[in-house]
C-alpha cells in the first residue's frame, strides 16, 4: 500500500496530496564487506536490467601496513573494463591506517557493473558497501 505524502496548505488546515512513496522504494541490499584483487574484477552485479536503479555508496578501508592505490568505476552495460569516463575513484592513494570516506551516492542501472582493484596488491584494501534499490 502506497504512503502518500502531504503538504500543509492555508495555516495548515487544508492537506493537499503532493506524491506517493511506494512501500518497497528505497530497499536496502545487504553487500557484504570485500577485499579488493590485485587486478580488475566486478565488485558488484544487480543482476537486473535497466528498468531497475540502484544507489550505490562505498567506503574502501586500508587493511595493509602501507600506502594503497585503488580504483573504482561504474562498467555501463557491463562493457567489461572501466574508461575514463566510468571512474569514480582513479589509482587514487589511501594511507594507512586510513579510508577514503564514504563516496556517493551514485546512481546506476541494473545492466551495469561496479568494478575495481587494489593495484598495490591482493587483499590490501576493504570496500564496505550501502547499496539501495530506487526503483
Amino acid at each position: 500500500m502506497p504512503t502518500q505524502i502531504y503538504q500543509r496548505k492555508g495555516g495548515g488546515g487544508l492537506e493537499i496530496p503532493m506524491a506517493f512513496e511506494l512501500a518497497d522504494e528505497y530497499v536496502a541490499i545487504y553487500k557484504e564487506p570485500q577485499l579488493l584483487a590485485a587486478a580488475d574484477g566486478i565488485l558488484w552485479d544487480p543482476g537486473t536490467n535497466s528498468a531497475y536503479a540502484y544507489s550505490v555508496e562505498f567506503l574502501v578501508v586500508n587493511v595493509h601496513n602501507a600506502l594503497v592505490t585503488v580504483s573504482i568505476g561504474h562498467d555501463i552495460n557491463s562493457g567489461g573494463a572501466l574508461t575514463a569516463a566510468e571512474y569514480w575513484m582513479f589509482s587514487e592513494v589511501i594511507p594507512f591506517p586510513g579510508n577514503s570516506g564514504w563516496r556517493g551516492p551514485f546512481t546506476i542501472d541494473g545492466a551495469d557493473d561496479v568494478r575495481g582493484w587494489c593495484a598495490t596488491g591482493a587483499a590490501h584494501a576493504n570496500v564496505q558497501w550501502r547499496i539501495r534499490r530506487l526503483w
